[in-house]
């Protein structure tokens, strides 16, 4: 309801199943790993801890996560849009993002600036 609500007052909604670190994890690696609820963790809790194994360093608050990532950037780009391709083939979303909507945005935005 809230997406529909978004689309219909011009906003895009964009979204990540099960929470934004899926896709920081795609920076590493392309993965369809549903996350559950287990071990008295939430599912975006379970997503945390993989994206941790591949990226010790990263915290929700980490001042230098664009840097970090900006030279792998294309091929998160890549394998979100398999996941998402993926996840909308099979109807089962968990995991996926959308995110790459709103990067190929700021892409955008960033080359009008450069012209």
């Amino acid at each position: 309801m809230a997406r529909l609500n978004a689309r219909s007052s011009g906003l895009i909604p964009i979204c990540s199943w099960p929470c934004f670190e899926f896709w920081i994890l795609l920076h590493f690696g392309f993965t369809r790993k549903p996350y559950d609820s287990s071990g008295g963790k939430t599912p975006g809790q379970n997503c945390l801890k993989d994206l941790q194994n591949e990226f010790s360093d990263y915290d929700k608050n980490l001042e230098s996560l664009f840097k970090d990532l900006i030279g792998i950037l294309e091929v998160s780009k890549k394998n979100l849009k398999s996941a998402l391709n993926e996840a909308l083939n099979t109807n089962e979303y968990n995991p996926s993002t959308e995110i790459h909507v709103l990067v190929e945005y700021l892409q955008s935005l960033a080359s009008e600036n450069l012209s």
